[in-house]
């Protein structure tokens, strides 16, 4: 009896996310698993101030990190100068299966100054000093440019899938069970289903601010890691996991997005812009927010540092306007190498070398300096993106390329949307590519901007 009964208690768990075959057009078919509940920011990059005496700053990210103190090679001083040596505004370390009563967890943010055990193999840790970190807390020998550290992260695993947490100093410091059911269309996301449950109603006490996240390296998940062929493609088309994600995301709006860059060599992650573009179509068009896409290193390593990040558009660096910016997605992920867009051997300007190349080889990496809605609420709607160290805006709509420019330097880039009407559809975005890697802009909600 108590076997039937638990046969039945685990159907009734998976049903919401079990996608049935149909003969219709895949785009006929109507979002399935969780409905459409989460409300959040879908029109990127509003009320930024871009240029003027009031110009917002923009400021390097680097929001996945590791140490000796869960599965790194360097301790958290070593990770924390390198990050400062290479200009990085903000940094997070995200340690993982932390939260408040695991061994360390008063390692969760700055100063990092106390000397201590690590919780990875029993390493000695090798603390900064106040001094120094008075010192990385002004911008000392970077004109005052300090490095702001984001508290109480941590990388939760929730197999299969993990996320990165922000303010959220909680007592979820063990994995939790999850998984993936069989079946060609069925995918079950009880792990974040049940770790973002918690996260959505939670507020950081010391500082009031809710606890938000995003979903790490999907590629392991979905099996579209390392698949530099059609198979990887498909595994990221695959109805069973764009539903599985889409029905995450129009549930909680505390999961902000998830990392379309994984690691200087894009390896896990190669096929994650596709997944990301799947998911878009869905999201975008059945539900009230959007998704954000991140780049990060997910560094083990000094040398794992600096290869993908995300630049924050502020008014100033503060924890505050951080929150902000990620909650609006007033920011744009960046990579030295993204396998498809660029080549697979192409790296920072570099061809045909190694994720770990000498910071004097690479070339200038392509920023996002202005973006400016014409004609919003009409058909006749415009963006013009302005730009900086790109050569090739490429337009991108559900998926496809539907404009490009390539060859010389771009410094404005319009997507006149009644030119491409018949292409464009629930949304759009930008690669912007240039002699040192690729920016991603965050979508664009086409019905929201047009008023219709």
């Amino acid at each position: 009896m108590k076997k039937y009964l638990f046969g039945f208690l685990a159907l009734l768990l998976v049903f919401p996310f079990i996608l049935v075959s149909c003969p219709v057009e895949e785009e006929d078919i109507p979002l399935l698993g969780y409905q459409p509940t989460a409300e959040g920011y879908t029109v990127p990059y509003e009320g930024i101030i871009w240029t003027g005496p009031s110009q917002y700053g923009q400021y390097k990210a680097s929001l996945h990190v590791h140490s000796l103190n869960s599965d790194g090679s360097n301790t958290q001083a070593e990770m924390i100068e390198q990050y400062y040596s290479l200009d990085f505004d903000i940094l997070g370390m995200t340690e993982h299966n932390y939260g408040r009563n695991a061994a360390g967890s008063d390692m969760l943010s700055f100063p990092f100054t106390k000397d201590w055990v690590s919780h990875n193999r029993g390493s000695r840790e090798v603390p900064l000093t106040p001094e120094r970190y008075a010192e990385i807390s002004t911008g000392v020998d970077r004109e005052g440019r300090k490095l702001l550290a984001i508290p109480n992260t941590s990388e939760i695993a929730v197999y299969p899938d993990e996320a990165n947490i922000f303010f959220f100093p909680h007592e979820w410091h063990a994995s939790v069970s999850g998984g993936v059911i069989g079946g060609a269309h069925i995918r079950n996301p009880i792990g974040l289903n049940n770790l973002f449950s918690v996260v959505e109603e939670f507020v950081n006490p010391g500082s009031n601010l809710r606890a938000i996240g995003f979903i790490n390296h999907p590629g392991r998940t979905t099996g579209g890691t390392g698949r530099f062929t059609q198979s990887g493609i498909d595994r990221s088309r695959e109805r069973g996991w764009v539903n599985m994600y889409a029905a995450i995301f129009n549930r909680y709006s505390s999961c902000l997005g998830f990392e379309i860059v994984n690691r200087g060599n894009d390896n896990d992650s190669l096929n994650d812009r596709i997944l990301w573009d799947s998911v878009l179509t869905q999201v975008v068009k059945h539900g009230k927010r959007n998704v954000w896409g991140f780049a990060n290193d997910d560094a083990h390593s000094t040398t794992a540092a600096g290869h993908a990040w995300n630049v924050f558009i502020m008014a100033e660096n503060t924890v505050e306007a951080f929150h902000e910016a990620m909650v609006k997605g007033n920011f744009y992920a960046v990579a030295r190498r993204a396998r498809r867009e660029l080549g697979d051997t192409f790296y920072g300007g570099v061809p045909g070398a190694s994720a770990t190349v000498p910071a004097a080889h690479l070339r200038e990496w392509p920023q996002l300096t202005g973006v400016q809605y014409m004609n919003r609420g009409q058909s006749n709607l415009r963006i013009i993106l302005t730009t900086r160290n790109s050569n090739t805006v490429n337009w991108i709509s559900d998926g496809k390329v539907i404009v490009g420019t390539n060859g010389q330097p771009v410094n404005n880039s319009t997507l006149a949307f009644a030119t491409y009407s018949d292409q464009i559809g629930s949304y759009v975005r930008a690669n912007i590519i240039g002699p040192g890697g690729i920016a991603f802009t965050q979508p664009f909600p086409v019905k929201e901007l047009r008023g219709n």
